[in-house]
């Protein structure tokens, strides 16, 4: 998460209450001059098509173009930090409100207010042509993954399965147990991203943690390390890296 500036990014993702899809509406980041935001419009599900799905403008950031930029963390953004009768728990795991991203990029910030959360972006290795991402099983509540996670150790392997026939999204990709159980997904915001190296079945996905049965949003994080035969051209990257500027302008 840390960039040759001291960069640390973050996805900002919309759930639609009733469909449960997930929409990447925009990016935070902080780097050396502070906090930073803007909404994110080229990428496939992004805020344009969560706009259209219902979402509304945070108050905070009521224009679709434009970046904020702040010395201090985002009020919208600031109040989704924990009370203080839990920083001594969260310390014991070297976490602080000091610590703000790193809080964010573990526990997703979900408040039952909103449903906003933050997910990771990809991380590319220039030297190797590989990328990597850790995500959530998206969907987990919905099937019977609790049934099977004995198989679901660290470390474990899992295969992932193109859907093409959803009729949602037809990038859509299964995540099965090493029995063959179906988990549910890879969010949606990453999926059109992989299909291609899932189709080539040029991927490496594992067990990265198991959370608490008490909350099926972060029931198994899986980490995915894959290659891509042919770079896209808008990636889901960090967009403050200087290789990638021209792609993102």
């Amino acid at each position: 998460m840390t960039g040759p500036d001291d960069r640390q990014e973050l996805l900002v993702v919309w759930k639609q209450p009733l469909t449960r899809q997930r929409y990447l509406i925009g990016r935070l980041w902080r780097d050396r001059a502070g906090y930073h935001f803007r909404y994110e419009h080229d990428l496939p599900r992004s805020v344009k098509d969560a706009l259209e799905a219902g979402f509304r403008l945070l108050d905070e950031f009521p224009q679709l173009d434009g970046q904020w930029d702040s010395p201090r963390l985002f009020a919208t953004f600031r109040r989704r930090l924990p009370p203080a009768w839990r920083l001594r728990d969260l310390r014991q795991i070297d976490l602080s409100p000091e610590r703000a991203m790193e809080y964010f990029r573990l526990t997703g910030a979900r408040l039952s207010t909103d449903t906003l959360e933050f997910l990771e972006p990809i991380q590319e290795e220039e030297a190797t042509g590989e990328f990597t991402v850790r995500f959530p099983i998206a969907g987990w509540r919905y099937y019977q993954g609790d049934r099977v996670v004995h198989e679901l150790t660290r470390g474990a392997r899992l295969r992932l399965k193109l859907e093409t026939d959803n009729p949602f999204d037809p990038s859509a990709i299964q995540i099965l147990s090493p029995s063959g159980v179906l988990l549910r997904y890879v969010p949606a915001i990453y999926a059109w991203y992989i299909d291609d190296c899932v189709a080539a079945q040029d991927y490496e996905a594992v067990v990265d943690h198991i959370g608490p049965r008490e909350d099926p949003q972060v029931r198994v994080i899986v980490r995915l390390r894959g290659s891509l035969a042919e770079a896209p051209p808008v990636r889901l990257i960090p967009a403050g890296l200087e290789r990638y500027a021209a792609l993102l302008r």
